[in-house]
């Protein structure tokens, strides 16, 4: 099966293909993975269902586009604000503020389900294990900084 890798970069192709993901994260948002079907993305972005397969290959790759622009939406934040900080200690204080600060129920609901279907299919399991993956990655820097500061301040001469 063909891919959107496989296909000519059009700018109307990508405006489609972002459509589509935006369809699917709406239904995310609102119904959970069993809501993301290919009829339902095609309906409410007002596409042929034909163009999924054309994209995608089908529901499966799709899926992956919507659980990577989901995770952008629900780890992009927290890694912004997180990799401002300079010391482990503010970091784990921005963490504390920004998990008790409440959220919209739509950040909340993507956040359960990029979970949910990480347990229940292994293709999403990885993308939210990147996802993750640079939200470390993103936030190490300075805290690692800042804690050899500290081991080497505290070394005995």
């Amino acid at each position: 099966m063909t891919n959107s890798v496989d296909r000519p970069a059009s700018t109307r192709g990508r405006r489609r293909r972002e459509q589509l993901v935006d369809a699917g994260m709406e239904l995310l948002a609102e119904a959970g993975w069993p809501g993301v079907t290919t009829r339902s993305v095609a309906e409410r972005a007002n596409a042929n269902l034909g163009l999924i397969h054309y994209y995608w290959g089908g529901l499966p790759a799709l899926k992956t586009a919507i659980a990577r622009r989901a995770g952008e939406h629900v780890f992009d934040p927290v890694t912004e604000e997180l990799s401002r900080t300079t010391t482990v200690e503010e970091a784990h204080a921005k963490l504390i503020e920004l998990l008790s600060t409440p959220h919209d129920g739509r950040t909340a609901r993507l956040t359960v389900e990029l979970i949910a279907g990480a347990v229940r299919e292994p293709l999403l399991g990885e993308v939210l294990r990147e996802a993750l993956a640079g939200t470390r990655t993103g936030c190490v820097c300075g805290s690692r900084r800042s804690v050899r500061r500290r081991r080497t301040a505290v070394r005995p001469s």
